[in-house]
């Protein structure tokens, strides 16, 4: 198996298990139930135009990777790193702490978004790690 399969591979795997995490957060759910439902409307909202930015830099990421090259572990590997760039780079507009007004619902936020911020840190690590070791190692 080529190094760059490897890589894929356990960047796609890091990807999936920190959806997951964050998804299950103690920490959002006391937010949630923090909120107005207009707050709440507003959050799921900007939840769905975070999923489509993700999305779409996967969709730009298959298009590159399409005109780089035929590889497919390269062509995998090229899908994420655009899409994680792209998405970490989108000029976003609307900010779910512009829309809290009580200072309980603007700690919760705090307190989820460091936890959110954490474990996307420890992914990133551990998938860094676990690729330099795949690709030197095995």
């Amino acid at each position: 198996m080529s190094s760059n399969c490897k890589v894929s591979q356990i960047i796609f795997c890091t990807q999936i298990l920190m959806m997951l995490s964050c998804n299950q957060l103690p920490e959002l759910e006391i937010f949630k139930n923090l909120l107005t439902r207009g707050q709440l409307q507003i959050f799921q909202k900007i939840q769905r135009t975070r999923l489509l930015v993700y999305l779409y830099g996967g969709m730009f990421g298959a298009i590159l990777a399409k005109l780089l090259t035929e590889e497919f572990c390269t062509q995998a590997l090229v899908i994420m790193i655009v899409q994680t760039v792209f998405y970490i780079n989108y000029p976003w507009v609307e900010l779910m702490v512009n829309y809290l007004d009580t200072p309980q619902q603007k700690q919760a936020w705090t307190n989820l978004n460091n936890r959110v911020s954490r474990i996307y840190s420890h992914s990133l690590f551990v998938g860094g790690i676990s690729s330099i070791l795949s690709a030197y190692l095995f």
